[in-house]
């Protein structure tokens, strides 16, 4: 949506909020973890006692208090995650379990596997895990917080996780080494993409069947986000960095199955192209972050301040939630 030449991440956001009635509270955490456990490697059982009473005893040089009472308190908010999401009775149960609660979205293994439907190529995904470890806390925050429910009781819940490879310079596809434009690192990508984002969804269907909440999946918004787009004419087997580019929303309450915004005239020197087949974007992050956010519970008075750049653009809604 705007430009950037140094980012070849694309970042994917989840929000979510509970239901009208209920007040909010925004909760924001950075996951990437294959398991869903949160530990400290190597250390448990007797030696992990053994830390938490050496963090817990009283320093007089203020950076190691400091030091120690962070450390002391990661350790206790992992055991207190684990517990929930590994709820005997609730919990969205880890594949090493006897108990698998990801019946249908997520594999039972950890490796989340890729299958590109054009190549047959099979990898590991990165994104896969982390989604799965959101939705693994979207249920945990979901729940309430009394017995015998044991959850965190979370209003509202914000998630980012992001997946790396898009800078494709090269390799973009297998032409013209004798492959085809539809394989290559940039089908591999959109593969991933769309079987990790699939299998989220249905991670929230199933959340809503196992709490009896039918409405659950429309108060759960995926979206892609990155200031990364790709120039239109190849450079060999790859592409240069570019300006506007296109992004997807996936939800319950996604008004879906439409393109939002002006899609470009795809011609190098046509009236979207800076001249180098750097499209210019149409639309602005803020419109496209102000609609988001309008949907999450942000009022019309505030928009503005939380972004100070949506008056130079026609509309503050998209309407695409």
């Amino acid at each position: 949506m705007s430009r950037s030449d140094k980012l070849s991440d694309l970042m994917l956001g989840i929000v979510v909020k509970k239901r009208p009635a209920q007040s909010r509270f925004s909760f924001w955490r950075k996951m990437n973890t294959s398991d869903g456990a949160i530990q400290i490697q190597n250390v448990s059982g007797t030696r992990l006692n053994t830390l938490t009473n050496i963090l817990g005893l009283p320093y007089p040089n203020m950076q190691a208090k400091a030091y120690a009472d962070t450390a002391y308190h990661s350790i206790k908010t992992g055991q207190t995650l684990n517990g929930v999401i590994d709820n005997a009775t609730y919990g969205t149960k880890d594949p090493s379990s006897t108990q698998q609660f990801w019946t249908v979205p997520f594999p039972a293994s950890s490796p989340f596997q890729v299958t590109t439907p054009t190549s047959g190529v099979k990898f590991n995904s990165s994104l896969g895990p982390q989604l799965k470890m959101i939705a693994r806390l979207i249920e945990a925050g979901h729940r309430p917080a009394a017995n015998p429910f044991n959850g965190f009781g979370m209003k509202r819940q914000i998630f980012f996780c992001q997946v790396g490879g898009y800078d494709l310079h090269t390799g973009q596809t297998d032409v013209p080494v004798g492959g085809s434009v539809l394989n290559g690192a940039h089908a591999n990508l959109f593969a991933e993409v769309s079987q990790c984002l699939n299998a989220f969804q249905a991670a929230m269907d199933q959340i809503g069947t196992m709490h009896t909440d039918p409405g659950f999946a429309q108060r759960v918004t995926a979206f892609t986000c990155s200031d990364f787009g790709r120039t239109f004419p190849a450079n060999g087997q790859g592409s240069d960095h570019g300006w506007g580019s296109h992004h997807m929303i996936l939800g319950g309450a996604v008004h879906g199955q439409r393109t939002y915004g002006t899609f470009p005239t795809l011609a190098v020197g046509g009236p979207d192209d800076t001249s180098t087949g750097r499209w210019i974007p149409t639309t602005a992050c803020d419109q496209f972050f102000a609609t988001m956010a309008t949907w999450f519970g942000v009022d019309s008075g505030n928009l503005a301040a939380v972004f100070p750049n949506l008056g130079r653009f026609s509309t503050s809604n998209l309407g695409f939630i």
